[in-house]
């Protein structure tokens, strides 16, 4: 096995044993026989142990990636995001997911150690496997983000081709577009393929659109605009009282 110190290469046999005085001491002493610096045994090395200082560096690049970009960003009101996938919208049944604990770990880890992030993006690509997510835990998993309290944004929304049925396509919409809706740091929804693509790059990109060639939307595209246009729209005729002022509890939008 091959060890490398700084940037030297030391080559050891199995039951061979080393000793490091650290870094910073001469290089003329000798280790303790006991604390830090004590010889010991090589030891072989497990896969954890191997992925765990390439993914904490990863980690780190990734601060100053986002340092790097907000130093650099072009439009200064342009926010930084840290956008994933399949963690909303994993298909496994379990709520808090190890997708969705693992992207919390990752999010953690970045604002700790002073990435500017200032947004979360989820991109919510519903259906894989033909699994729908019930409401509820989409709801759950959005909640688990609270303790960042930074707006959210849901990224490349579609629903698969795995999912058969127009019905079930159009169900998940509801529910999905509902959910995001209902919490209080959803800011947006995008949709990924709004338009039907008579040549997808790949069997698997097929059905995922909400408006055909033509124009017209599917169900799934009926649903996101009774949605938007309907339900969570506020039609109410008011009247001031003496003062000119008037209350109303609507939706949030431009009126």
């Amino acid at each position: 096995m091959a060890v490398m110190s700084m940037r030297t290469v030391v080559y050891l046999q199995p039951g061979e044993v080393a000793s490091c005085v650290g870094c910073h001491e001469s290089q003329g002493t000798a280790a303790s026989t006991s604390g830090r610096g004590m010889a010991k045994k090589v030891q072989t090395l497990t896969r954890s142990k191997w992925l765990y200082y390439p993914v904490f560096l990863c980690r780190l690049h990734c601060v100053t990636w986002f340092k790097l970009a907000q130093k650099h960003v072009r439009n200064k009101g342009a926010d930084l995001y840290l956008n994933d996938f399949q963690v909303i919208s994993d298909p496994k049944s379990e709520v808090i997911s190890k997708n969705v604990k693992d992207y919390h770990q990752r999010m953690r880890f970045l604002v700790d150690n002073g990435a500017p992030i200032n947004r979360i993006g989820f991109q919510s690509r519903f259906g894989t496997r033909g699994q729908l997510t019930p409401p509820e835990t989409i709801y759950e998993r959005l909640c688990y983000f609270d303790e960042f309290d930074m707006p959210i944004t849901a990224t490349e929304f579609e629903i698969k081709m795995e999912v058969e049925r127009e019905i079930d396509k159009a169900i998940q919409v509801e529910h999905a577009m509902t959910m995001y809706f209902s919490h209080p740091n959803v800011e947006g929804m995008f949709i990924w393929t709004f338009f039907e693509n008579p040549k997808p790059f790949k069997p698997s990109a097929a059905d995922r659109e909400f408006v055909d060639v033509n124009g017209k939307p599917n169900l799934r595209g009926k649903v996101w605009m009774y949605l938007t246009n309907n339900r969570w729209m506020t039609n109410e005729i008011l009247g001031a009282d003496g003062s000119g002022y008037a209350k109303v509890r609507g939706f949030k939008g431009d009126y």
